[in-house]
């Protein structure tokens, strides 16, 4: 086993897998086209905005810009009907995949240029790849219509600027491109506003106080934010950037309930300016006619409604959900396919000298922990860690670059052992995902039908009732979980609404349904539901909607749109959304 192989050594192996990358982001995308989760929903509303020029609601405080800029460009060329509209959100997403393998391969490429090739090749393009597929495709996943990919890249380019201005080579001109690139972190991310000051921390302690560069990348960053933040707070009459910090402190942490959306531990505040209006008790009817923007207008301008809520800290509280978050977040560091390889070398290479390589790489693992417990104080899901663990894991596979795994005269066998076993844990991380290119082949073999096509059959329904305008809907149901109502370009007005909420004290805090609302009003009488319709109408709705219905619900009465999508257990909800007549 050479110590240092040839530079062109297992390029093969690199092209190979980067096929195979691309193949199965390819096929994920294509299998989930039809899909349009909630965010993705709120961000083609603000896309809209843009397009039409209405700059308050476009200038969202609460969703970032980036990936509504994509899909303003992508609406404004393209004008695609119904039913392919949901395909232009997961094509962005794919080519934001293909952003994060450039970036990621950058940084590896730097990483190299420094060091020179690492020892065992076909080791760390193993693990770096199993890496990279499992935080991509698994955590982040390519069913989501968000820009959580772009900010895998992102974290790859700083990472990467991180090490060439490290070994030396960085200039004055890596330094402004560091900057600019930590201000497409905000726009591709809100929460990412929390890691920018960490990284220029990195970048003074790589050149310290006297350098220029972290100057020049702090005033980058500043000055491509400054005439964002500038419209926005224009926009909304107050010095902002962003509200999603303290909107998800107040929703997650502190407790408070947005009633028919976050469903918290504490009531609605009572002296908030901007309540939604309750117009029945039993069962519940709420009504959004004060503030109808976008297609669920409580979720397409959240800060708007939560004006006013309360940002309060309280110290049981916010270790219970740091606990509760922290856990998580490990359990999730511990999966990490860069781990495994971490560990072989501690164990056979001498765990000093990994240690101590680790250690030097403090500029790396640094901005990443500070990011994971920035969300472990507030809420965790997959997407929005795997940035970070990109880089966390990357740093683990540069420690032990250069390690040398000696087992006596086993050595070489011992090796070819371990390459396998790191083969068989990378393709366990996306053994899920492996599947896709089998399921597409099906899809056009006609064996196997297009997920979440309903979607397009719903929204070609409702768009047919009301062609030019949309329809404005009461919706008996979810009260986010609509994606075929922005298709039909229509706006859920009022809503006898299911619950959504989270397991406070579970792991992770896992979203909850329940829909003992819209089960009530099932149950109801004649009467009470014609009072249902009634306050409906008055709020400005001319369609009711029917999703989750239970399967006992008497439907008399009502029409068949289209295929619904099941959130209800099995069993427990019709397989149809259901339309009528105000």
């Amino acid at each position: 086993m050479s110590p240092e192989p040839p530079p062109d050594s297992g390029r093969n192996l690199i092209r190979l897998l980067r096929a195979l990358s691309v193949l199965l982001a390819m096929a994920l995308s294509w299998l989930a086209r039809y899909a349009f989760d909630p965010d993705g929903v709120a961000y083609a509303d603000v896309a809209r905005a843009w397009l039409r020029g209405d700059w308050h609601n476009a200038l969202n405080t609460y969703w970032s810009p980036l990936y509504s800029w994509l899909l303003a460009i992508g609406f404004g060329i393209l004008h695609p009907p119904i039913a392919w509209e949901t395909w232009i959100p997961h094509a962005i997403v794919f080519l934001g995949f293909l952003a994060s393998l450039a970036s990621a391969e950058w940084m590896l490429r730097e990483w190299e240029r420094w060091q020179g090739p690492p020892a065992h090749r076909t080791l760390v393009t193993i693990s770096f790849f199993s890496l990279f597929l499992w935080a991509t495709l698994r955590l982040t996943g390519m069913e989501f219509t968000s820009a959580d990919i772009f900010l895998v890249a992102v974290w790859c380019m700083t990472a990467a600027l991180l090490i060439r201005i490290r070994s030396g080579i960085g200039g004055t001109r890596d330094a402004v491109w560091f900057g600019v690139i930590l201000a497409f972190g905000f726009f591709t991310k809100g929460g990412f506003l929390s890691a920018i000051p960490m990284f220029l921390a990195a970048l003074v302690g790589i050149t310290g106080l006297r350098d220029r560069r972290p100057y020049l990348a702090a005033a980058a960053t500043l000055c491509t934010l400054l005439p964002f933040g500038a419209a926005m707070s224009l926009a909304h009459g107050r010095l902002v950037l962003s509200d999603a910090a303290w909107l998800n402190y107040s929703w997650l942490v502190t407790g408070a309930a947005v009633e028919g959306y976050h469903q918290s531990d504490a009531p609605p505040p009572t002296d908030i300016p901007h309540p939604v209006l309750r117009l029945l008790d039993k069962p519940r009817v709420l009504s959004y006619q004060d503030h109808v923007v976008g297609t669920i207008p409580i979720h397409s301008d959240a800060a708007w409604w939560s004006e006013g809520y309360p940002v309060e800290f309280d110290f049981d509280r916010q270790f219970a959900v740091l606990a509760n978050e922290g856990s998580y977040t490990l359990g999730k560091a511990l999966r990490s396919p860069a781990l495994i390889f971490f560990l072989l070398c501690l164990i056979s290479a001498g765990w000093h000298r990994t240690a101590v390589e680790f250690g030097r790489l403090w500029f790396l693992w640094i901005p990443a922990l500070g990011a994971l417990l920035f969300y472990s104080s507030i809420h965790i899901l997959d997407r929005y860690i795997s940035p970070p663990l990109v880089v966390l894991g990357f740093a683990m596979i540069a420690a032990g670059w250069k390690s040398q795994p000696s087992f006596g005269q086993a050595t070489k066998p011992a090796v070819t052992a371990i390459t396998l076993v790191l083969s068989v844990v990378g393709l366990a991380s996306v053994r899920y995902q492996l599947n896709a290119p089998l399921s597409v082949w099906e899809e056009m073999a006609g064996t196997r039908q297009p997920a979440d096509i309903g979607t397009v059959q719903v929204a070609s329904y409702l768009h047919s009732l009301s062609p030019l305008s949309g329809p404005r809907i009461g919706l008996i149901g979810s009260s986010i979980v609509v994606p075929w109502l922005e298709l039909a370009r229509g706006q859920m007005v009022t809503v006898v609404p299911g619950r959504l909420g989270n397991e406070s004290w579970a792991p992770g805090r896992p979203s909850t349904l329940s829909f003992g609302e819209v089960d009530g009003f099932w149950k109801s009488d004649a009467e009470t539901q014609a009072k249902v319709f009634a306050a409906m109408r008055q709020a400005g709705a001319d369609w009711v909607v029917a999703d989750s219905v239970p399967v006992w619900a008497d439907v008399t009465g009502w029409d068949v749109a289209g295929p619904a999508i099941m959130i209800r257990p099995p069993g427990v909800q019709r397989p149809s959304v259901y339309v009528r007549h105000l």
